[in-house]
């Protein structure tokens, strides 16, 4: 423990981590392989109409589950015991920095791009920034299931 948390904490941040991180996962591979995909199908003329309510509903589903990711994401690395290794929750905090970097810079402005009519090189760019984001998702999920299992042994 670096900072002092409390040891009871630890087991609490590794499971809220461990959920949001799979759950996100899940999701962001439904979104790569099935939502985003659709755009193209989506008549040209209708598409602002689509993606609008698409990003508002996804804004209510997502944002209390990545807010708990984050927080648990941030205190991790304070709740780590003696004898766990400190880079594996360094390294999921990386990854996230990467997430939100992509989410902000790319996919929600090209997402207003399309929320004004249809883009194929928006389309595009929100798919190169969702490939990026899923496997920095699975990696995150994966890092978060290495502590649980080296937690399990100390």
């Amino acid at each position: 423990m670096i900072a002092g948390l409390p040891s009871a904490l630890f087991p609490i941040v590794l499971i809220l981590q461990a959920a949001c991180s799979i759950g996100l996962a899940g999701i962001a591979w439904y979104r790569l392989l099935v939502q985003l995909p659709l755009l193209r199908r989506v008549d040209r003329r209708r598409l602002a109409r689509y993606v609008r309510p698409m990003e508002t509903l996804e804004q209510f589903v997502i944002g209390p589950i990545l807010l708990v990711e984050t927080l648990s994401a941030l205190l991790l690395p304070l709740a780590m015991p003696e004898g766990l290794p400190l880079w594996y929750p360094v390294a999921g905090l990386a990854l996230l920095a990467l997430i939100w970097v992509l989410q902000i810079a790319v996919a929600r402005r090209h997402l207003r791009v399309l929320a004004r009519g249809f883009s194929a090189r928006a389309i595009r760019r929100v798919l190169c920034a969702a490939w990026v984001q899923a496997a920095a998702w699975t990696f995150r999920a994966v890092l978060i299931l290495f502590i649980i299992l080296l937690a399990m042994r100390v």
